[in-house]
Formats: structure tokens, sequence, C-alpha cells
């Protein structure tokens, strides 16, 4: 009995077509048109086929077709576990087949426009490390403040106590008799105005810092500075 022809009529023996790369056996890319497989795994043993009644032989083809069925499963988890790479544009909404990839949060705007980070709220799907994310933020939801942020009320009370050195001085000028403790409120003075100036410079490098990592698409480490004021 043909070996080839009787495996090429068993409804168990899958086709591979010249042309086509086998998983298991590269020389299969040079069988002839319509040999099966099966049949070439079963001439590849190394005792002859014949001997073999014809329930054997179908165990035997089952088996092998069952480790080209694992094969297969397997190398579809491992190409669909990649995924492609985040995208880093947060300036619209994206829909929801994207939304599940991504690590969102809540976002608190303030009306002098600084922003911060806020609340964890979607789990990204893809961990690095366990317990770690992607390390993209996206907004999920933002929160809009009436007031200003700490830094502007700060920079607010700063001035105020300027004015008040300012004004006290007139005053000890029309006095007289007052030359150290003047000299001591113009040393406050020029503190404050340091600090201000620092206050200010936080206050928009933090907002240009936000606008570049944006960019990146890298995760924003600037909102720390709100809540620690």
């Amino acid at each position: 009995m043909n070996l080839f022809s009787s495996a090429k009529s068993s409804s168990i023996g899958m086709k591979c077509r010249e042309r086509v790369p086998c998983m298991v056996h590269q020389e299969c890319r040079l069988r002839p048109r319509g040999t099966s497989v099966a049949a070439l795994w079963l001439a590849s043993l190394p005792f002859p086929c014949d001997t073999l009644s014809a329930r054997l032989r179908t165990l035997l083809v089952l088996t092998y077709m069952r480790r080209l069925l694992v094969l297969a499963v397997v190398l579809h988890l491992v190409k669909s576990s990649i995924s492609p790479p985040h995208s880093t544009c947060s300036g619209f909404s994206l829909p929801v087949s994207a939304r599940i990839i991504m690590c969102f949060f809540e976002q608190t705007r303030w009306a002098c426009g600084f922003w911060r980070w806020g609340a964890f709220r979607g789990q990204c799907t893809k961990e690095y490390r366990t317990g770690e994310t992607c390390g993209l933020k996206l907004v999920d939801t933002t929160h809009y403040e009436p007031t200003i942020c700490n830094l502007c009320k700060q920079i607010i009370k700063k001035n105020g106590r300027i004015e008040k050195l300012e004004a006290h001085i007139e005053r000890w000028k029309r006095e007289g008799n007052r030359r150290a403790t003047i000299e001591k409120a113009e040393s406050d003075i020029a503190e404050l105005t340091i600090s201000i100036s620092n206050l200010r410079s936080k206050h928009r490098d933090g907002e240009l810092d936000k606008q570049r990592r944006r960019k990146r698409g890298a995760p924003n480490s600037v909102a720390g500075a709100q809540g620690s004021i």
C-alpha cells in the first residue's frame, strides 16, 4: 500500500502546500505538491510504518497534529502579547478600545493655569515588572478649581509683606533715628524678592516641564511640587 496515497486520502492529513513554511520540518518546503505533513512525518520514523496497524498509524498522526496545534497556539499567544507602542497624544479623547491599554489619572487644574496629577483611575494591561505599569499618564477626568494654586497664593502673600515693609520704611525715615531697623527691613525685602522670583520660576518651569514631558510621553514628575507646598 502506498504510504503517500493512504495519508493523502485520510481526512486527518493536513495539507501543506509548497512555498508554505512548515513549523517543524524545514524540508517540507521541498516536498511534492499534495503531499501531507503527516505522510512525511510517518516516513521519517526510524521503523517501517507498513508493519503498523491502521489504527496505530492514525493515533500517531493525531498525536503529531496535536503537537502542531499546540505550537501554533503558543506562537499566536506570544505574538498577541506584544502590544504596539503607546500613543503620546493626550490632547484629544481616545476611543474606548484604546483606553484599555493606557494608564489614566485624574487631573486638577487651577484658574492660574497650573495643574497636577490626581488619583489613579485606569490600570494598564501591559506590565514590565510585577506591580509596575507602562509609565504613561493620560487624563481620565479633569477637575477645575476656580481658585489659584498654592504657588500663586504664596507669591501674593509675600508681595503683601513687601508692601507693608516699604510702608514702614517710609514712616521710619520720616521719624528718624531708625537706621538699623530700616536696614533690617530692606534686607527682609531683598530676601522676599528672591523668594518670589524663585516661586515664579518654579511655576513657569513646572508648566514648561509638563509640556516637554507630555510631548515625549514620559510620566510627569512635577506634580509633587504642587502637593508639597
